[in-house]
């Protein structure tokens, strides 16, 4: 399996052995509180160790005792299906899942999709936690609606984990996520790679970023900033531009063309996801009568294996780039 998979059904893991457990001590506290019993007679918190965690979820049935004392059910919100394919290829699968393997009936967990949304994603939470969701993993849109839905639980009752996002100024119990800042590392050492190995002598760098209010955006960023910061200061590279950043495509696609309009001697882009990498693309101009190439890397959303859907391959690159969601492609493109 590919090691996206692989690493989503680990952070999935992860999510739901805490979710399960802060379920299972706001019973047991709540057991207590009312009987007047000692915490000693409790069912032990199982250990599940992070090596365990994979794809198979065969380490989330040791969590079945956490399960059937846990009261309420779980509900998780995912925040759309344009910023990364892997919310509908992976997370949601893997989220429900891991659920079933932990001992949840399908009446007990849910697992929904803001759309884009945030009234959506606030009106989702809202109603799993009327329909009595006692945990919520959320995957935040942004802060602010993030803040809101936190709130909201918090006022109910409910514990909330921040999934892969992170809410700045929230109030969540428990925060999921890869090591974000190491995925832009691994981003920029990629591009340093790809333009090695492609012999541009001169990268002419167009830096694209993620949606500002995402913090995973900001992350990734601290990440290759602090790779390709010391190429720009010996002027072996040129930063071209930062446009402002987003996840939609065609935004992307239209920040590109108005930074190649501006400046025609972009030859290379560092952008944060596939989605967005398969977007940037020069419109041919009357001066240009023969394929020009560059090297674009970012982080797969979905695959291990070179994309060929927009991209050719002069030839079959033997590197593979040690991404924390999956390897970072180096790609070259006739445009």
């Amino acid at each position: 399996m590919i090691r996206v998979a692989r690493r989503g059904a680990a952070v999935a893991s992860v999510s739901l052995a805490v979710c399960l457990a802060a379920a299972a001590c706001s019973s047991s506290a709540s057991t207590s509180a009312s009987s007047g019993s000692s915490t000693g007679s409790s069912t032990a918190v199982p250990v599940v160790s992070i090596s365990s965690l994979n794809r198979t979820f065969s380490a989330m049935a040791t969590l079945k005792p956490l399960a059937s004392i846990g009261k309420g059910n779980v509900a998780a919100i995912l925040p759309d299906t344009v910023s990364s394919a892997r919310y509908t290829e992976f997370d949601a699968p893997y989220l429900s899942e891991a659920l079933a393997a932990a001992g949840l009936t399908p009446t007990q967990f849910s697992v929904q999709n803001a759309q884009g949304s945030d009234a959506t994603e606030l009106s989702d939470a809202q109603e799993a936690i009327t329909k009595g969701a006692s945990v919520l993993i959320m995957d935040p849109l942004d802060s602010g609606v993030g803040a809101q839905i936190e709130t909201y639980a918090t006022a109910h009752g409910v514990k909330v984990i921040d999934y892969d996002r992170l809410t700045l100024g929230g109030s969540r119990q428990y925060y999921d996520s890869f090591n974000n800042v190491q995925v832009g590392t691994d981003i920029g050492n990629g591009f340093v790679a790809c333009a090695t190995a492609e012999g541009v002598s001169k990268p002419n760098v167009l830096v694209m970023r993620g949606a500002p209010t995402d913090n995973n955006a900001t992350l990734f960023a601290q990440g290759y900033d602090a790779v390709l910061a010391p190429h720009f200061a010996n002027k072996s590279y040129v930063e071209v531009g930062t446009p402002a950043g987003t996840w939609d495509p065609p935004t992307a696609e239209s920040e590109f063309q108005q930074a190649f309009t501006a400046h025609k001697n972009i030859n290379s882009v560092l952008t944060p996801n596939d989605e967005r990498a398969s977007s940037p693309r020069p419109s041919r101009s009357p001066g240009r009568t023969r394929p020009w190439s560059d090297c674009r890397t970012s982080c797969p959303a979905t695959s291990a294996a070179p994309s060929t859907s927009r991209s050719t391959w002069r030839r079959r690159p033997p590197w593979r780039w040690p991404c924390t969601r999956g390897p970072a492609r180096p790609r070259r493109v006739p445009w």
